[in-house]
């Protein structure tokens, strides 16, 4: 496997900055942050890729993807969910492969403590406020074509995660892939708050509840959810098996084994 960005081949963290920085560079790219804790899982060593232990166990924790070959990644691609002019899903690492169900679309969000953003219902109420937005019929599309509900039925869901999944099924679309994983790989750093780490525990168990149905299911770290199939619409594929994955890097604690790829 090889990450790249724009044709250049990215083989440190050095390279990841330089050839796909974050938004915010000062503020995101700092020890102990996700932006950068990252990077740094992926080069451990420079000039040597390897793939995240964390990630390999999740993937081979599926019977249904059988085999999985990672093949190639981008970091911080943008990817369109709608028709919609104003900002897409910024995808922090979008990984392309095959598994015994074909072609595979990993899509990781990296999260140290930071919220998922804002309730589907600030959102909406916000972009209710201002002339001429886009945003509440958005919002009601992503909630038709991955929830299946109104947004009424959805306020209290983090918008983050309606449109990153929204993403991820749509780049697998786009790169021809039948399977779709929407991974959060959660960091635990000196600088992150346990309270703040909870929180977003109990977000993501929300977004899982209202995605699949289910009041009792739960994303612990190390589990996979799926497949589920969405609603979807031109730009999102109802045809498309999605799943949910989780992982989490301790970095208080000692690092552990890798694989190499």
């Amino acid at each position: 496997m090889k990450i790249s960005k724009h044709g250049h081949d990215i083989t440190s963290v050095c390279d990841w900055f330089a050839y796909a920085p974050p938004k915010k560079r000062k503020a995101h790219w700092v020890d102990g942050r996700s932006a950068k804790e990252l990077a740094k899982v992926w080069f451990p060593t420079k000039g040597k890729m390897s793939v995240p232990e964390e990630l390999s166990s999740l993937l081979v924790s599926s019977n249904a993807l059988g085999s999985v070959k990672l093949c190639y990644g981008e970091p911080e691609v943008t990817v369109p969910f709608d028709s919609f002019r104003g900002e897409k899903r910024n995808c922090d690492l979008l990984v392309h492969g095959v598994c015994d169900l074909g072609k595979i679309s990993i899509s990781i969000e990296a999260k140290a403590d930071e919220k998922f953003e804002k309730t589907i219902g600030e959102e909406f109420d916000a972009g209710g406020r201002k002339p001429r937005s886009n945003v509440p019929e958005r919002i009601r599309l992503l909630c038709d074509a991955v929830l299946h509900r109104s947004v009424h039925e959805s306020r209290d869901v983090r918008y983050q995660l309606l449109y990153g999944v929204a993403a991820a099924l749509s780049a697998a679309q786009q790169h021809g892939a039948t399977v779709a994983v929407f991974v959060v790989h959660e960091f635990v750093t000196t600088l992150t708050k346990g309270i703040n780490h909870a929180s977003n525990r109990a977000d993501l168990d929300r977004f899982v509840h209202v995605l699949s149905g289910d009041v009792d299911a739960h994303l612990h770290a190390g589990q996979m959810l799926g497949s589920i199939r969405v609603r979807g619409n031109s730009y999102i594929p109802g045809n498309v098996d999605l799943y949910l994955g989780k992982i989490m890097r301790d970095l208080k604690l000692c690092a552990p084994r890798r694989l190499s790829s």
